[in-house]
């Protein structure tokens, strides 16, 4: 622990050569196998002459710059730890917006160290969070943790991360050069069912063999799956590390006519269209396991419902749905009063939601989550219900694909 030394003494010798003092026991400093917590650096800057603060504050910062930005702490044993958003500005005001509040601007307002230019919030969160946030200056200004290199990209661009610390991130998501990678092809597939044209990619995986039968992960929401979620390095992981077999995945963009919503929210037409033109076109053309048994839908928030929908809707075409922070309160719960009026297929279903997705525009993810859950178990379907200490993110649903692609295969 060298870097709490460096960074304790070089703020005791600040303060003794102002000072003229020996009496340190009103700057108490942690002993050196802790770390330095936000909270202690408070303590401290309470006895600490105005005019010496900056000073302090630098040197807590550069110690936590080796270490990570935000300053986190859990304490042993504890299931919940805090976090200390910090920004130095000469504004005259900041707040901290993100999965944890709803994004709202509002909630969290940063309070300013007197006597520096530090702003900070100390929030409390599970030990194992990880989320997006943003700084908001006046006048609407929005702006990553300028401390802070880790970053996560959205379809509004990027976001700042919060780890907590017994956050990991997860490495089949990475690529990984220790093992082979596969091949991407594309494909061009009118719809004479949809009356639109959309560009279609498949991943093959490595050593894909035309005489071999794979199964295959059909995504929705395709480029954003392959860009931001980085499912072909899921698939090279998982297949390369003997986790699941090798696998194909489809990923399958939206069109328009009729748009994202309109594909996704329960349509029964798009329904036709995936399973009597893009199916057969993909089983012609590539090595797949041709049967319901080899076949599995993913997607995330309305491309989650869209999932479940369909392959509850076409059951003797798919086995396996991946919802990922679903929208399944579309229409006052439609797609559960229809499950619930239905016999009971064989189907088996990976549900995954973040508990910080309880207001997104008035709609509660985790409670969806909840109710779609309990209409499953009273039908006597498998499926895994899973909540994790995260937002509405690509982050989020990036740490939950793995085991959703391992639990199924």
């Amino acid at each position: 622990m060298k870097y709490i030394f460096i960074g304790l003494l070089a703020v005791s010798a600040i303060l003794a050569a102002a000072c003229k003092s020996d009496d340190s026991s009103t700057n108490p400093t942690p002993p050196p196998d802790t770390v330095w917590t936000f909270e202690q650096m408070l303590a401290q800057a309470d006895t600490t002459p105005i005019y010496l603060r900056g000073a302090l504050v630098d040197s807590f910062l550069e110690y936590w710059s080796t270490i990570a930005i935000p300053p986190v702490h859990v304490a042993p044993d504890s299931e919940f730890g805090t976090a200390a958003f910090v920004l130095t500005t000469t504004s005259n005001s900041a707040t901290v917006a993100g999965d944890f509040n709803g994004w709202n601007i509002d909630t969290t307002p940063l309070q300013r160290l007197e006597g520096t230019s530090l702003f900070y919030a100390i929030e409390r969160f599970e030990k194992n969070a990880r989320f997006d946030y943003k700084f908001v200056l006046p006048g609407n200004n929005w702006i990553m943790d300028p401390r802070n290199p880790r970053t996560m990209l959205g379809g509004f661009g990027p976001n700042s991360q919060m780890w907590m610390p017994a956050y990991s991130p997860p490495p089949e998501t990475a690529t990984d050069t220790s093992i082979a990678h596969g091949t991407s092809q594309t494909f061009s597939l009118h719809s004479e069912i949809m009356s639109n044209t959309r560009t279609v990619t498949v991943y093959l995986p490595a050593g894909y063999d035309s005489t071999q039968h794979y199964r295959v992960l059909y995504t929705h929401d395709g480029p954003d799956y392959r860009n931001l979620l980085k499912i072909h390095n899921v698939a090279d992981y998982l297949a390369g590390h003997g986790q699941t077999p090798p696998f194909i995945v489809v990923t399958v963009p939206w069109a328009s006519p009729p748009g994202r919503e309109g594909e996704y929210h329960m349509n029964p037409t798009f329904a036709r269209f995936f399973v009597e033109e893009l199916i057969p076109y993909v089983d012609a053309h590539f090595a797949t396991l041709a049967a319901r048994e080899g076949r599995a839908i993913v997607g995330e928030s309305s491309a989650g419902l869209g999932s479940v929908y369909l392959a509850w809707e076409k059951p003797e075409y798919f086995k396996w749905a991946i919802g990922q922070s679903g929208y399944y309160s579309f229409t006052d719960d439609a797609l559960m009063d229809s499950i619930s009026a239905a016999p009971t297929y064989d189907l088996h279903f990976y549900l995954t939601v973040g508990t910080y997705e309880t207001d997104l525009g008035g709609v509660n993810m985790v409670t969806a989550e909840e109710r779609l859950a309990t209409v499953l178990a009273q039908k006597g379907y498998d499926y895994q219900a899973i909540y994790v200490p995260d937002g509405h993110s690509w982050g989020n649903w990036q740490r939950t694909i793995g085991d959703a692609i391992r639990w199924m295969w």
